[in-house]
């Protein structure tokens, strides 16, 4: 396993006891972990995200959802929906004057 990325069972773990925003980033963290894997999963995990985010007004975790399922419709070939939902991700970190994050859904 990567030294670099966090072990699915400890996301999963902390998950099952997290609530609010923490749960909206442990939710994306799970998801990017487990993206080449399972891109079902990372897709099912990053649309709990984006609910949840969404439901709490948290804007940063709505952001990193959205990129999140970019990711997962790229991985797994859908690449309109990818696009959809980079651009989304675009608009909301470019809201959040996030310059990092516009650019990294600008390189995807």
């Amino acid at each position: 396993m990567d030294q670099d990325r966090e072990s699915q069972t400890e996301l999963e773990t902390a998950l099952s006891d997290a609530g609010g925003r923490d749960r909206v980033e442990l939710l994306n963290r799970l998801s990017a972990t487990v993206l080449d894997k399972d891109p079902e999963k990372a897709a099912r995990l990053s649309r709990e995200a984006l609910e949840l985010s969404r439901a709490l007004g948290c804007g940063p975790g709505e952001a990193e959802a959205c990129f999140g399922m970019g990711e997962t419709g790229r991985v797994s070939g859908d690449y309109r929906r990818a696009l959809e939902y980079y651009g989304t991700a675009l608009d909301l970190f470019h809201n959040q004057a996030n310059s990092l994050q516009k650019g990294r859904s600008l390189r995807r």
